[in-house]
């Protein structure tokens, strides 16, 4: 349609509404790791990554918090007794906790196996001879997650702890991720003056110098009151 001809004030209706813009999370933490269980409504989501809101729905599919349990014994040299952990440390139901706690919205799981399970690192980076796809080769299929964390890498001796933290960079280098790291034994101190003892100079030699810039370490540890003390029986 051609335009006004004749000189003069005119008028142009726009539209009262323009186009919504929709709001989408573009900040999806991928957690990896090992759970109770990983049953949703009876279909077993091992190792396939699994969207979660809430943590009510986290529980529902992968359960609850590991049972510790400890040893009590007598000191020998002097009167009182020592208190020692008799069960494997597991990290993942309290980092998701943390998580939803601490504002989080929305996240996928990767549970790895259960609480059962021996710690293998294959578990978390996959192996090319695998017939099913586990850990950060699972989670490839997943176009949403952004951030990645694997709370219990640190479980694992230092070398092994490294590789897992490479494979995570690697990971989210080819992903377009971010990777959030901890650093092994980050609730020790610096100790500058030997750097073949000191946790942040072992932690940058372990890490390596490769895709540095698709992830962060964290140090120190941070002390959380995320479990309350009525969690806590005999």
């Amino acid at each position: 349609m051609s335009g006004p001809t004749i000189p003069g004030v005119y008028i142009l209706d726009k539209d009262d509404f323009p186009n919504s813009i929709v709001p989408v999370s573009t900040c999806i933490t991928a957690f990896i790791g090992y759970t109770e269980k990983h049953d949703a409504q009876g279909d077993s989501v091992l190792q396939n990554p699994f969207f979660v809101s809430n943590f009510a729905e986290f529980e529902k599919v992968f359960g609850g918090a590991p049972k510790s349990l400890f040893n009590i014994d007598a000191m020998e040299s002097e009167p009182g007794f020592v208190l020692t952990m008799n069960s494997a440390p597991h990290l993942l139901y309290y980092a998701v906790k943390h998580f939803f706690l601490n504002g989080g919205r929305e996240c996928y799981i990767v549970s790895v196996g259960d609480y059962n399970s021996s710690f293998d690192k294959a578990d978390f980076i996959g192996d090319s001879g695998d017939e099913q796809a586990r850990g950060l080769m699972a989670l490839s299929t997943e176009l949403r997650p952004t951030i990645l964390v694997i709370p219990e890498a640190i479980l694992f001796n230092k070398e092994d702890c490294a590789e897992i933290q490479r494979a995570m960079l690697k990971h989210s280098a080819e992903e377009a991720r971010f990777a959030i790291l901890d650093v092994h034994d980050g609730f020790m101190e610096r100790n500058t003056e030997v750097p073949e003892e000191d946790v942040i100079s072992l932690f940058r030699n372990n890490i390596g110098n490769e895709y540095l810039q698709h992830g962060a370490a964290y140090y120190p540890w941070v002390d959380t009151s995320v479990t309350d003390r009525n969690e806590i029986t005999f």
